[in-house]
């Protein structure tokens, strides 16, 4: 289970029992509107090209701090992704 904490952090609940917090990649916040959908989205996106879990939560959580930086629903690009991900490593 996956619950977004706005912008907090995200807490990953898996079925062992374990548990990832994982802090917001978040900037500067316009608006929050479909951001878990983004979230949601980028997670599944990952799990389904093969990531586990724990890389696929941090790079929904890359997604959500991009999301949230622009006004009204929107969607992230790979390549938004990638040049985020370049910058924070």
């Amino acid at each position: 289970m996956l619950i977004t904490r706005g912008a907090k952090r995200m807490l990953l609940l898996a079925s062992e029992g374990a548990a990832l917090e994982v802090a917001a990649e978040t900037h500067e916040v316009y608006d929050v509107t479909g951001v878990g959908d983004t979230v949601a989205a980028v997670v599944a996106v990952a799990l389904g090209k093969g990531s586990r879990i724990e890389p696929a939560v941090r790079l929904a959580s890359m997604a959500a701090g991009i999301a949230v930086g622009r006004v009204g629903a929107t969607s992230v690009t790979l390549e938004e992704l990638q040049e985020r991900a370049t910058r924070t490593s």
